[in-house]
């Protein structure tokens, strides 16, 4: 091989793989906003349609005392807003675009009722939602209130979040390789939507029925 051939051989090569590393990022639907992720992952940086950088957010726990990698990305149209996992912060963002968004109490429940808390704007502000564990990927449930998360680890699984309440109320285990971007709905039969996840390799399909409040893994 000549050394010409050879040195694009290499920046080919690096170019790949940047392109394979490359952290989430996404433009919304109705265009308006655009979601990026800065500093290796540890910054979620949003700009609005003409481009200006709106907010930046790190990806930090309320006390600032835990860090993350922000590994994915997803569009909630419906809800005008934007959802973001992490690798280690034991937690999902709901982040809202909704200029007359309500405002987000981090606190107990008796702290707001009480108004004992003091509210974050909730415009272009994280609402914090425990799940621990690797999010690998996130797309828009069936209902509005719904996300779906699958998190990575010995035993993946895909989790149904609502995020009204802030919390997972079912998971189902799936297979390793399981492609939540590649799902699809199943249009087919009356009753509850069913989603359809392959695996990675493409041999295999999961249905898996997505109720009001639980996740079915139905038989092939």
């Amino acid at each position: 091989m000549r050394r010409r051939d050879w040195i694009l051989g290499l920046a080919a090569l690096a170019l790949g793989h940047r392109v394979a590393a490359s952290p989430p990022e996404l433009a919304t639907a109705d265009g308006r906003w655009r979601g990026e992720v800065h500093d290796d992952g540890r910054t979620l940086v949003l700009r609005n349609a003409d481009g200006t950088v709106r907010r930046r957010l790190p990806a930090l726990s309320p006390d600032g005392t835990r860090s993350g990698t922000i590994t994915a990305i997803a569009d909630l149209p419906r809800r005008r807003s934007l959802a973001v996992g992490f690798d280690a912060l034991d937690e999902l963002w709901e982040v809202s675009l909704d200029p007359a968004a309500p405002p987000i109490f981090d606190g107990l429940v008796h702290d707001y009722r009480m108004g004992e808390a003091i509210a974050t704007p909730g415009f272009l502000a994280p609402r914090r939602i425990p799940l621990a564990g690797r999010v690998l990927a996130l797309r828009e449930g069936a209902q509005a209130p719904q996300l779906l998360a699958l998190l990575g680890g010995d035993a993946p699984a895909l989790h149904l979040v609502n995020l009204d309440v802030r919390r997972s109320l079912s998971r189902v285990p799936v297979p390793p390789g399981a492609d939540l971007r590649a799902a699809r709905w199943d249009d087919a039969g009356a009753g509850a939507p069913r989603l359809r996840v392959p695996a990675g390799d493409g041999a295999s399909v999961s249905t898996i029925e997505v109720g009001t409040t639980t996740l079915r893994v139905l038989a092939p």
